[in-house]
């Protein structure tokens, strides 16, 4: 390391005693964490990307500093499913670290990415306080019985309120009086 010639005449301030650290809850206990190896931890991030297209839900089964679940689901931008099969293929096996530093093609991830690291290296992790932390695949109990993102879609105008409803339905309903005018056209 190179010094100023200011630095070099400085005089040397003794330091204080040595605390390490502070401690974060990780799986159940209080963690000193220094190295990469010291983060463990369970927690879903959500990302977006600057027009603001779409949105990422990232979560990451982290022990002893390794990625070993990374399920990635999306809404909204079409582009953004092609960027989370990378990213769900790319993650498991990578340290924290690779990941943060792993260009995941899509702002979106990236930024789900940052948000759980910042969760994950401060202990704000939802394994916080298990004991042993989650178990690798308790992400899937988020998915329900068919393993499928949850999903809903509701469509409104001034004019028709909410037509369209989560079920398909509303004016492509035969029912719908409006459905039956000749000049109405989906």
């Amino acid at each position: 390391m190179i010094y100023s010639a200011e630095v070099q005449h400085m005089c040397s301030v003794a330091k204080g005693a040595y605390h390490g650290p502070a401690p974060i809850p990780e799986e159940g206990k209080w963690v000193k964490a220094k190295e990469i190896r010291d983060i463990s931890g369970f927690t879903h991030g959500v990302g977006w990307c600057a027009p603001q297209q779409g949105a990422c839900k990232l979560t990451l089964n982290i022990k002893e500093g390794v990625i070993e679940e990374a399920p990635v689901e999306t809404v909204g931008c079409s582009g953004m499913t092609h960027s989370a099969a990378m990213a769900a293929e790319i993650l498991p096996g990578k340290t924290v670290m690779e990941a943060l530093n792993t260009d995941l093609v899509c702002d979106a991830i990236n930024t789900a990415m940052r948000e759980l690291f910042l969760q994950i290296v401060y202990g704000r992790s939802q394994s916080a306080f298990s004991e042993g932390g989650l178990a690798v695949g308790a992400s899937l109990e988020d998915l329900g019985k068919g393993l499928r993102s949850q999903v809903g879609t509701m469509f409104a105008t001034r004019a028709k309120g909410t037509p369209l409803s989560g079920d398909g339905r509303g004016l492509r309903d035969p029912r719908c009086p409006e459905r039956r005018r000749p000049d109405h056209r989906l």
